[in-house]
């Protein structure tokens, strides 16, 4: 993330500042994101790795997690919203775009708040898997449409225009390779969201464990 940063910095000097500053914020999310999650970890693997309890608890530092994936993730999407509107001039592409952004931002939200409110009660937590389906459903849309339209966009309408100011070195990539690794950047980052939707439940039905462990039962 923080060699894709520099690369933006270097390759589009002239973008706004509001871009420029969109970009900055979505490093600094990404690694807040890092240090919680690295900090959760920590305290349930290494601080209470003999503590059964700490199964069915969770810090804050893992809640915080939660929440700044769904601001990093509206804000990446929103950035790549402003790249397809800007270099297709399709207003019409670009508030599609920006409305799939903002549904899967208000479910994810929404998850956030539910599934940290519900956590110690895995009866209503598994009333709540519908919200969690559908936001991170919504969120996959989101993703394979904005790597499908900036893919078209930029090798259809950008890079044509932009081909005599390029370098030899640039104006012949592999559309292909190109093309593949936006897709498979996203669906990572999808990936990686469903992963942490799947810990969530893990930990809401981590106190079932406690009777496994003999100690618990003196």
């Amino acid at each position: 993330m923080t060699i894709q940063t520099s690369t933006y910095y270097r390759s589009f000097p002239t973008d706004g500042r509001l871009v420029k500053l969109a970009v900055c914020f979505s490093w600094i999310l990404g690694a807040f994101q890092l240090a919680c999650i690295t900090r959760s970890l920590y305290w349930w693997m290494v601080t209470n790795s003999n503590n059964p309890v700490a199964l069915g608890q969770v810090p804050w530092e893992f809640t915080v997690y939660q929440i700044n994936a769904v601001c990093a993730s509206v804000t990446v999407q929103t950035f790549f919203s402003h790249r397809v509107y800007y270099l297709s001039g399709n207003l019409y592409i670009g508030v599609l775009v920006q409305v799939l952004v903002l549904l899967q931002f208000g479910l994810g939200a929404a998850a956030c708040v539910v599934v940290n409110m519900n956590l110690h009660s895995p009866e209503l937590l598994k009333r709540c898997t519908w919200l969690i389906v559908t936001w991170l459903t919504s969120q996959a849309i989101a993703d394979v449409v904005i790597a499908a339209l900036f893919s078209r966009v930029s090798f259809l309408c950008w890079l044509p225009k932009m081909r005599t100011r390029l370098n030899a070195r640039l104006a012949t990539p592999s559309p292909l390779g190109l093309i593949s690794y936006s897709i498979k950047k996203r669906l990572r980052q999808t990936a990686g969201d469903h992963r942490n939707a799947g810990l969530d439940r893990h930990i809401a039905r981590g106190s079932r464990l406690q009777r496994w462990y003999p100690t618990m039962r003196k």
